[in-house]
């Protein structure tokens, strides 16, 4: 047991001078610490130091009040030339015409200061009522001769409209006559609607004339005049109510200095073609040239 205890004893002395070592170890750590932070920042400084640019030779320079034109990047200049001042405009009087404008101003503000500085005469009362008196009288006169002017104007649209009137009752009298044969003199306005009527009651050899450029036109025209009137229908109806009533219609005028007839149209077969002999369709209008 004794042995024991000393093996056991010595161990400990052992152990405890082991721990003793690693204490003073220990201890010298934060100087080495510090140490190595100096080496670093040294090799860093001596690192930043072998990285800055070397600094540049000056250039040189001219005196602030001096012109350079010699030296490292000028070239060869030339010396700027002095611009003399112009001399100053020599000056000029008016001229002749100014001088005479001047004169002519002056003389009428002479002129209207005289007037301003004449008394004021006393006007003439009777002269004054006698100017008013014609002037009432002369605005009279124009206002009578525009009420004139108003009642000739509708005298002329009543007129017209008693004869227009007057010449569609002329046509229906002609009608109760029984006549073969209705000759209407030229077509104009309003009376086309008349002789429309009046060539579907009968009456097959009716005639009548009136102004167009070509025979399909007239039929056109006819239709424009007959809606001048107040009838209820379309002018695409009063185009193909014309068409089914007019057999031919025959255009007059001048070839080679002669009159004559130039060209006729059929309306009446245009709306119904013959199936032998007319176009496919009915889509043209058969006219024929006369020669």
């Amino acid at each position: 047991m004794s042995q024991d205890t000393e093996d056991l004893a010595a161990r400990l002395a052992a152990l405890e001078a082991t721990g003793d070592k690693k204490r003073g170890a220990a201890r010298a750590s934060p100087l080495a610490a510090i140490l190595g932070v100096a080496g670093i920042v040294a090799v860093g400084g001596l690192a930043w130091a072998a990285l800055q640019p070397s600094p540049e030779a000056p250039l040189p320079t001219a005196a602030p009040e001096e012109f350079q034109t010699t030296g490292s990047g000028f070239g060869d200049l030339a010396p700027m030339p002095v611009v003399e001042s112009a001399p100053p405009p020599a000056e000029t009087g008016p001229s002749a015409s100014e001088l005479a404008l001047m004169e002519s101003l002056a003389t009428l503000r002479a002129e209207l200061e005289d007037l301003r500085a004449r008394p004021v005469e006393a006007s003439d009362s009777g002269a004054e009522q006698a100017i008013a008196d014609l002037t009432a009288q002369i605005a009279a006169l124009q206002e009578a001769s525009t009420e004139a002017q108003r009642a000739l104007e509708r005298q002329l649209t009543e007129r017209d409209r008693e004869l227009d009137q007057l010449r569609m009752d002329l046509e229906v009298a002609r009608l109760r006559m029984r006549p073969d044969r209705i000759v209407l003199g030229e077509v104009r306005g309003r009376e086309a609607i008349t002789f429309l009527e009046a060539i579907n009651t009968g009456h097959g050899g009716s005639l009548t004339t009136l102004h167009a450029e070509t025979p399909q036109l007239a039929v056109r025209r006819l239709a424009i005049a007959a809606l001048k009137t107040d009838v209820p229908m379309t002018y695409a109806d009063m185009v193909d109510y014309i068409e089914g009533s007019i057999d031919v219609v025959i255009q007059a005028g001048r070839h080679d200095g002669a009159r004559g007839i130039t060209e006729f149209f059929l309306p009446g077969q245009a709306r119904h073609p013959d199936q032998n002999t007319g176009p496919a369709g009915g889509a043209e209008r058969p006219t024929v040239a006369a020669k």
